[in-house]
């Protein structure tokens, strides 16, 4: 894989992060219940962020596997 694939920010996905930040935060505030909801996508996301990482860079494959072994 070439790393400018692995380094690049998937454009896509920072409308939805930006989404649930406000979430998390208006829920902190009290100011909505959106809290829970922006804590739930934002781990779905981060999971599948590293999902997609792991599949597609076989260095970071190998610094999971050497950290974690």
């Amino acid at each position: 894989m070439n790393d400018e694939l692995a380094n690049k920010k998937l454009e896509s996905l920072q409308a939805i992060r930006a989404l649930a930040f406000l979430g998390i935060c208006s829920g902190h505030c009290a100011l909505t219940r959106l809290g829970a909801w922006g804590v739930a996508v934002f781990l779905n996301l981060s999971g599948f962020l590293l999902v997609y990482r792991h599949y597609y860079d076989e260095k970071f494959r190998k610094r999971q596997i050497l950290r974690l072994g």
